[in-house]
């Protein structure tokens, strides 16, 4: 198999549902990962083919976990934090350069690389395997440890799970067909994330002239962060027509205004310095 593979992708729905014909897993916050291990050697690309091997020295040894000479997997890495995963504690290890840095945070923020699917096995491409034969080749060819674990699942019930996500706060869950292929590289809709949107009014503060995308604070003025998708071309248009009488100052590309326009925005956590992730505009409010 080409190093690296290139995940499957995802398609997206906004409610959990019924279905016998799928699976349910809880989605995972951390950093795609595609891990190639040969021989108790591992190397570690994320979804975009960056190898990142060198910033999780813990993650080293898992190939001792891997009863096949050498496997292709794919799963997530994360670190787990009061139960928790910690998105902005995996982050500042996946973009960690320095060394030193990367032992420091090891130890205060280990990581563990949690699994879901297995793609090649001692040289035998397995993609074409329905996923539910992959999910027990899967089960045999690892033995589960802290730094390596294989994802738990639900038959068929999407809207019982998503209930559980919804009350322990998570990001959400992700639905696969039972019989689905692994398609490399591609997205599909046998497999769908349904994210656990949280929602919250908030007030304008800004808007991008080069591109989509708002910026955001509370009603106190604390910034929020910037919403890039979610605003249709006629409601961006209706905000600068309705700005133009409020705007403080425009730098190169962004379009100052007073905090007087309220919207609603979705989004998926928060950051450890409050601000609010993957910002959506939903819509203007009253």
């Amino acid at each position: 198999m080409t190093v690296p593979a290139k995940p499957m992708l995802l398609s997206t729905s906004e409610k959990p549902f019924l279905d016998s014909g799928f699976i349910f897993e809880w989605k995972v916050d951390g950093v795609r990962c595609v891990a190639h291990i040969n021989q108790d050697q591992v190397r570690l690309f994320s979804r975009h083919g960056k190898d990142c091997t060198a910033a999780f020295p813990e993650l080293e040894k898992i190939g001792h976990n891997v009863t096949a000479n050498s496997a292709v997997l794919d799963g997530e890495l994360c670190v787990i934090l009061d139960g928790k995963p910690d998105f902005d504690a995996i982050m500042s290890r996946y973009l960690t350069r320095d060394p030193k840095g990367t032992l420091a945070t090891m130890r205060q923020k280990p990581a563990a690389y949690v699994v879901w699917d297995i793609l090649e096995q001692d040289g035998r491409d397995l993609t074409g395997y329905p996923l539910i034969e992959r999910k027990e080749l899967l089960r045999q060819a690892i033995i589960p440890g802290h730094s390596l674990q294989i994802i738990d699942y639900v038959d068929g019930d999407g809207e019982a799970l998503f209930e559980a996500i919804r009350i322990h706060e998570l990001e959400g869950i992700v639905a696969k067909k039972r019989l689905s292929p692994y398609r490399t590289g591609k997205r599909s809709a046998e497999w769908i994330k349904i994210k656990n949107w949280q929602f919250q009014e908030c007030f304008i503060t800004g808007y991008r002239t080069d591109e989509p995308g708002i910026y955001l604070a509370t009603e106190n003025g604390k910034p929020l962060g910037f919403a890039e998708f979610g605003m249709m071309p006629v409601e961006k248009s209706a905000l600068i027509v309705a700005t133009k009488e409020i705007q403080v100052k425009k730098d190169k590309n962004v379009v100052w205004i007073k905090p007087l326009l309220r919207c609603q925005v979705k989004y998926a956590g928060t950051t450890s310095t409050g601000k609010l992730r993957n910002l959506c505009f939903v819509k203007f409010l009253a």
